[in-house]
């Protein structure tokens, strides 16, 4: 009896990190061991952390087709990372408003919008996502999303930006209908 509890709580003791692993993903992406309470150390082989790190390295870099060929890979890894979609997508709009291409802006959509599926609080993706839609013009998808973003928690640098484009995608809106 006294064996089948110490198993359990071993079990327990490993769920436990495995969840603090995947809440610390989003905040750190650099976790890759943890130590359980009983001193074992367990390593963690994440190779969507790895490729999600050069991606970001890229997108520093104004490298954005690699950066999009690494977090591709990271989401092929992880079909849940979140912020691999995120910044995918940052990187699809970068090209698309560097070169005005309008299957850039449909491709940072799609993943600002698969961003927001799996995290649906993510406040970035909602206005990164109106952005994209703004400079489509297709203003009242991107009110949309911009008013989405209000309502949540964050700076207010960013809540007066996106005021900004607000008033101007009604501003266009009106004048269009």
């Amino acid at each position: 009896m006294k064996m089948f509890i110490l198993i359990l709580i071993v079990i327990s003791g490993l769920y436990i990190i495995r969840k603090i692993i995947i809440i610390n993903k989003r905040k750190q992406f650099i976790l890759e061991r943890a130590i359980n309470p009983y001193g074992v150390e367990y390593l963690f082989k994440q190779p969507e952390i790895d490729a999600y790190k050069r991606g970001v390295s890229f997108l520093d870099q104004s490298d954005y087709l690699n950066a999009i060929r690494e977090f591709s890979f990271a989401i092929n890894s992880n079909p849940a990372f979140d912020e691999a979609y995120y910044n995918r997508g940052c990187a699809y709009l970068n090209l698309a408003i560097k070169q005005f291409n309008k299957k850039y802006y449909k491709a940072s959509i799609r993943d600002f919008s698969e961003t927001i599926k799996i995290t649906p609080n993510f406040k970035e993706a909602y206005i990164n996502c109106g952005t994209a839609y703004f400079n489509m013009h297709k203003y009242k998808k991107a009110i949309e999303n911009f008013e989405e973003s209000l309502r949540m928690d964050g700076s207010i640098e960013d809540d007066i930006s996106v005021k900004r484009f607000l008033h101007i995608a009604y501003e266009k809106l009106n004048k269009k209908g």
